[in-house]
């Protein structure tokens, strides 16, 4: 019952550009958008100038980057892998089963650490401390980094 009440607040405080309603629509293109989703990775916040984006990459190859924080590139881009880059991409997430991983890699001691998710087939892993991932995860992490910091995305 408050859902006009701050649907209009929201749209004149200007905090966000558009107020959609939860509704079976806005559902339904939710759950479009993320069953097109091939494989996404993103980084969060640290302490310092942690670069923080988010990116996802369809069953296609199509790239959507968005900078949020610390990037050279902020705002939403998108482009589309080479045919040799996405073919690399798909042989190292082949190489992998995710569901083996541990959803998080951390030292809960050491406080200012980013997270890095990595999302492929339904599983995501979290990663906050780089000392004993497994490899391949580790791999396919530094591959999807170097496309965008070749796109002098962030640096």
């Amino acid at each position: 019952d408050k859902v006009p009440f701050w649907t209009e607040n929201l749209t004149k405080s200007n905090e966000f550009k558009t107020v959609t309603p939860y509704n079976k629509v806005t559902l339904d293109a939710l759950v479009k958008k993320a069953k097109s989703v091939f494989f996404a990775f993103r980084k969060t916040e640290c302490f310092g100038d942690c670069p923080v984006y988010n990116v996802t990459i369809d069953a296609l190859g199509n790239v959507t980057y968005n900078g949020l924080k610390y990037v050279t590139v902020s705002g939403e881009r998108k482009f589309t892998l080479t045919d040799k880059q996405f073919q690399l991409l798909k042989e190292k997430l082949a190489n992998n089963n995710f569901s083996e991983y541990k959803k998080l890699y951390d030292n809960p001691n050491i406080k200012d650490l980013p997270s890095t998710f990595i999302a492929y087939k339904d599983q995501q892993v979290q990663i906050r401390l780089w000392k004993g991932i497994p490899k391949n995860l580790v791999d396919i992490h530094e591959y999807a980094q170097d496309i965008l910091i070749d796109k002098k995305f962030f640096q």
